[in-house]
């Protein structure tokens, strides 16, 4: 629920990552995997595990790197 609070209040192709309800990343960018990345790059060794939250439906190229890193539960 914290990760898509924060979530809602962005406008573009965003992406927030929380765990243990503590942000770990968020950013919002063009697309949605430049989003991703950015979002992951905040606190990469925290957001494993974490809850992510997406402003867009899962497109092939984020979900290839989600596929890539595992332990993240997605919601939209």
């Amino acid at each position: 629920a914290a990760a898509a609070g924060v979530a809602r209040q962005l406008r573009g192709a965003a992406c927030v990552i929380v765990k243990h309800a503590n942000p770990c990343g968020a950013a919002e960018r063009p697309t949605l995997l430049a989003a991703w990345v950015a979002a992951l790059a905040g606190d990469p060794v925290s957001a494993f595990g974490g809850v992510v939250a997406l402003t867009r439906p899962v497109d092939g190229a984020v979900a290839e790197r989600r596929r890539r890193r595992h332990g993240f539960e997605l919601q939209q």
